[in-house]
């Protein structure tokens, strides 16, 4: 996850990677401490950050910075505080490639430890190491403090605790899981509500599927807060009259389309036919409904294709729930297997090569014209690969072992790169 030497970031996770410096070294969420720099670097601050009462607050859900914000202790005991912002900016970008890198590996751990009680532990393994490569939990997740990560976590963790039983206990483990999610981003609500289903087919207790819902009652009622003070909406910057675009073409687009499809960018997640086992039927169930829950709520959004990114990135919390599916399956068959090894060589692109070739904004950003992402000669895979190697991150590694940073500065700025 690593060895692109780079984070890969951009205005949505701009905000996650500077909350957790707030929160460990002024005690708040706001970013008033980068306020100067950013008044004078609209290009960050404009769709990043918003300003409320007087207070820079991050635009996107704050949930993320905040969890992650024990992992930044150290800064507290150090000399961090006294630093210009635009250094804990920089310092910010390094810290959220190294985070995101161990959610994405905890991610594959937590993979492992539910495909295990689903299948064989060969079959297991095998199925883990496919979701860690092969998904966009390479390409997106482990790159940079994206919502994707602690989402797909949540999943995971939800449907872990559901797997083992639907006790009291099970059941409130499985509903924080669902809170958080939900806390992180508003469209994880669906895995409460599949999670709810799939309990009530089961025939589960009232009081198990109340010991669910409380804690997702009490997390969103939290978030619901913060958004009303932050942004003057439960819902924060997100607006539900976004999703007014046509079903059809976002399905067709997020399946198949040159730009954004599944069937170029991931195949291995359209295998996911596979019948429940009957001590699991809870488990398929809820991950059954949360995957198509997802894919129609995406498919509806006016902006499915998700801006800048690397394949269906709108699509990554539904990643676990599909290889859940997968799992039902007997056996892994040859084409499985050729899609996956397929599905890794286009993760790898995306890591090492994107975003090279910059087809997301040349000749015209894909959010003004959206029809590029069905130009079947100029797409995504075949620019990237065409525009090259993304190799100044290692010639700046080189730089700061032979010189230290002061070198490493100097050397991005002979490549004329931002050192945000």
């Amino acid at each position: 996850y690593h060895s692109n030497m780079r984070p890969m970031s951009s205005g949505d996770s701009f905000g996650a990677s500077l909350i957790p410096i707030s929160v460990v070294l002024d005690g708040t969420v706001a970013l008033d401490r980068f306020g100067p720099w950013l008044d004078q670097h609209p290009e960050f601050a404009g769709l990043s950050t918003t300003v409320r009462d007087g207070h820079r607050y991050s635009s996107y859900p704050a949930a993320t910075g905040v969890l992650v914000s024990p992992l930044y202790l150290p800064l507290a005991l150090s000399s961090a505080r006294s630093l210009p912002p635009e250094t804990l900016i920089t310092l910010a970008r390094i810290l959220e490639k190294i985070v995101a890198t161990g959610l994405a590996a905890l991610s594959g751990v937590l993979m492992l430890l539910l495909l295990e009680r689903i299948t064989t532990s060969s079959m297991a393994w095998s199925l883990a190491w496919v979701y860690a490569l092969a998904t966009p939990v390479w390409s997106i997740s482990s790159q940079a403090l994206w919502q994707h990560g602690p989402g797909q976590i949540c999943l995971l963790l939800a449907l872990l605790a559901v797997a083992q039983g639907m006790s009291i206990k099970h059941c409130v483990w499985a509903g924080f899981a669902a809170g958080v999610a939900a806390a992180i981003r508003p469209s994880n609500l669906l895995l409460t509500v599949a999670l709810c289903i799939a309990l009530v087919v089961a025939r589960a207790s009232l009081r198990a599927i109340a010991a669910l819902l409380l804690p997702v009652i009490t997390l969103v009622g939290m978030t619901a807060l913060y958004n009303l003070h932050v942004a003057g909406t439960v819902w924060g910057f997100y607006s539900v009259g976004t999703l007014d675009g046509s079903f059809l073409q976002g399905l067709l687009g997020l399946l198949i389309s040159p730009g954004r499809g599944l069937l170029w960018f991931c195949p291995v997640l359209l295998l996911v036919v596979a019948p429940p086992q009957d001590k699991l039927r809870t488990v398929w169930l809820a991950a059954a409904i949360f995957a198509a829950l997802h894919l129609i709520l995406i498919a509806k959004w006016r902006y499915w294709w998700g801006g800048y990114s690397w394949g269906p990135r709108l699509l990554s919390e539904a990643v676990p729930a599909a290889f859940v599916l997968i799992a039902m399956r007997p056996r892994l068959s040859r084409t499985f297997w050729a899609a996956a090894v397929y599905s890794i060589g286009i993760q790898a692109l995306g890591v090492y090569f994107y975003p090279k070739g910059h087809w997301d904004n040349v000749p015209v950003s894909v959010d003004v014209a959206s029809e590029r992402l069905w130009d079947w000669r100029d797409n995504p895979i075949r620019r990237t690969a065409s525009g090259g190697f993304v190799w100044e991150g290692y010639a700046a590694l080189g730089a700061l072992v032979k010189g230290g940073i002061p070198a490493a500065s100097a050397r991005l700025h002979d490549l004329g790169l931002n050192a945000y």
